[in-house]
């Protein structure tokens, strides 16, 4: 249940958070990060998914995180933000992409969660884009 409302919760707070948090950031990453689907990846609904991730050089407040969104004709119907490392089960345990069925767009994201001048920054630092079977 937790994933499911991380899920939603997390796309939500990317509709509004991201643009906000490009706005006037930098990367300060001397190292490029970079986000790379592993090759036991099964891309599918119901498929496990996991990312090998490069994070480069954060703030001392950032962390970084993983998030996977999927869509079917650009409507969001699956989404979940975890750690570093963590294995995603496309379209969760409940989604409208598992009430949809059939294929979708897919995009892992390794974003940057921090705090500065009081406020939550969110900053996109790689992504990596691939079409998952219903």
């Amino acid at each position: 249940m937790r994933r499911i409302v991380g899920g939603l919760v997390f796309i939500a707070v990317l509709a509004v958070a991201v643009p906000a948090a490009f706005a006037g950031g930098k990367n300060h990453n001397a190292t490029p990060a970079n986000i790379q689907l592993e090759s036991y990846s099964d891309l599918r609904l119901g498929g496990v998914v996991g990312f090998t991730t490069t994070v480069g050089n954060l703030s001392g407040g950032q962390y970084p995180m993983v998030g996977v969104q999927c869509s079917q004709n650009g409507t969001a119907v699956y989404g979940e933000l975890d750690v570093v490392g963590t294995e995603f089960k496309l379209g969760g345990d409940s989604s409208q992409w598992l009430t949809n069925g059939g294929p979708a767009k897919c995009e892992g994201d390794l974003y940057a969660y921090g705090w500065h001048g009081g406020q939550e920054t969110i900053q996109l630092l790689a992504q990596t884009f691939f079409d998952a079977a219903g």
